[in-house]
């Protein structure tokens, strides 16, 4: 059975959480208080013997044994493979809970889809959830010890009225080596598809989602087996449970008071107490820990918080019928709700809860303090860094202070004459547009940015500046006239110039020309 205590805890109070520590149903006390009775009766005896029957000689071989079971008692591991363990089983044991299977989606469906109120249907719809419901019991009979005893045989199963007599004729009619879970899925699946043939069912769409909702029946249904067929390899299970009652055997001595002060001993206590106050608090944390994963290795036997599997089958059946039989088509006369002419409504609340605090759906955001929207100016987004990298698509002019200023333009490929045409266009376009938007009519220390006529076919760039470097920016603009861009043949070189600019452009013969790049 399962122990509920949500209402005890609905507030976490200092008086809530103490008084549930009070209770012994599924509580820790109820779980290890058999064992601590024994271990605390075995601690008493050796102690007292020690104190009182215990020769001198006898008496040092007692405390050189509580010395060496003190000192290495820690090479157990016990916090980490306990929690290790403890994790792996809430786990599985919550996705078995999951995997329980539940009529509620199966029965909605085969309610909405299977139209009619003769009784023909009536039947087929009842059967239906009958034989789902008849699976989970013959699922349940093998995997879970309550259902198991409730239903030792096939015929109580009959009995109790999952199953006809004609049924289990039927059943036992078929021979398989395995387990026949599957017949009544299958008789439920076959009555959906004459429903459909007969017209009950609206379109193949309705079929196709009805059976859906009963493969995913059977699909939880087929892992709750799984679980209960491969469990958690014994091997594990058994070293976390050595390992936590080796640990406190072994604290039986280790955790002796020792009357002497005349050795040097690392288990003597600056105080003789003769109950280990300490040693018990422990012992109930760690054994009560391994007790919870103990419990919960099969949440389908007769334990505190194993889970209502015969409770599930009677709720599944009842729930079922009432889905696909006294409540299928039943549909209140629709009318206007209570807040038709709210635009904004608010529903009444009890006198006791209506001024509780609300902590509504609101932003973390939105305290933090923002400038007024007068103060608040656009700008576009700038790349600076973008103009300053080196990359063969951009050129330099030196300023008379020594800087440095260049324009990125997206040339790195050869230039080719057979495209001259367009690429000069396009390259003057854009060393244009680049001194446009950061609004320069003139290039530093005087070198001006004009262009060709915009009517002609080319856009030649005319750079022009005083000083000595005036004819290296005459053969560029020659030459850019005829100039498009290709990556394939850019090399990298150095231009020993007042005016760092685009790759200087040598032919290589009547139609080609490259452009390699300098640093």
């Amino acid at each position: 059975m399962t122990i509920t205590y949500n209402s005890d805890v609905a507030s976490s109070t200092f008086i809530g959480f103490t008084k549930l520590c009070l209770r012994w149903k599924g509580s820790i006390w109820k779980s290890v208080w058999r064992e601590l009775a024994v271990w605390c009766l075995a601690y008493g005896l050796l102690s007292f013997v020690y104190r009182l029957y215990l020769t001198d000689s006898q008496r040092v071989i007692f405390e050189d044994i509580a010395a060496f079971c003190n000192r290495y008692s820690d090479y157990i591991p016990l916090t980490f493979m306990l929690g290790f363990f403890v994790t792996i089983v809430v786990g599985r044991w919550w996705e078995v809970f999951n995997q329980i299977g539940w009529i509620d989606n199966p029965a909605l469906s085969i309610a909405v889809h299977v139209q009619g109120s003769n009784q023909h249907t009536r039947i087929l719809r009842r059967n239906c959830i009958r034989y789902l419901v008849l699976t989970q019991a013959m699922i349940f009979r093998d995997v879970c010890a309550p259902v198991r005893r409730r239903f030792p045989t096939e015929d109580t199963l009959v009995a109790a009225g999952f199953m006809s007599e004609n049924e289990k004729k039927v059943l036992d009619g078929i021979v398989s080596p395995h387990q026949k879970y599957w017949i009544p899925m299958h008789w439920a699946m076959a009555l959906l598809k004459q429903a459909a043939e007969d017209g009950h069912i609206a379109n193949d769409w309705c079929l196709v989602d009805v059976l859906d909702r009963l493969r995913e029946f059977r699909t939880s249904l087929g892992s709750l087996l799984c679980y209960d067929w491969v469990p958690v390899p014994m091997a594990y299970t058994q070293v976390v449970y050595l390992a936590v009652r080796t640990y406190f055997f072994i604290s039986l001595m280790g955790r002796q008071y020792i009357l002497t002060d005349k050795r040097d001993l690392t288990v003597e206590s600056p105080i003789d107490l003769y109950v280990p106050i300490l040693t018990i608090i422990q012992f109930v944390f760690f054994v009560g820990w391994m007790k919870v994963a103990e419990a919960l290795l099969n949440p389908l036997g007769d334990d505190d918080d194993d889970f209502e599997c015969n409770y599930i089958l009677d709720r599944n059946l009842q729930l079922g019928f009432t889905l696909v039989d006294d409540a299928c088509s039943v549909i209140p006369t629709q009318e206007k709700d209570t807040f038709w002419d709210d635009t904004f409504p608010e529903p009444l609340y009890s006198a006791a809860t209506a001024a509780l605090p609300m902590n509504p759906l609101v932003g973390s955001a939105i305290d933090i303090s923002v400038p007024r929207k007068a103060d608040s100016v656009m700008v576009h987004r700038r790349e600076a860094s973008s103009y300053d990298q080196d990359d063969g698509s951009s050129f330099r002019t030196d300023r008379d202070d020594g800087s440095r200023s260049s324009i990125r333009l997206p040339i790195g490929r050869v230039l080719n004459r057979n495209s001259s045409e367009r690429g000069s266009s396009q390259m003057g376009d854009i060393i244009k547009r680049r001194f446009m938007r950061i609004g320069m009519n003139k290039m530093p220390n005087g070198a001006t940015l004009e262009s060709g006529d915009d009517s002609k076919t080319h856009s030649p760039v005319n750079l022009s500046r005083k000083s000595s470097n005036s004819s290296v920016v005459k053969d560029i603009n020659a030459s850019l006239s005829n100039v498009t861009a290709d990556s394939t043949e850019v090399d990298e070189h150095k231009q020993h110039h007042n005016v760092d600019v685009l790759p200087p452009i040598e032919e290589k013969d009547e139609n080609v020309m490259s452009v390699k790049r300098f640093e």
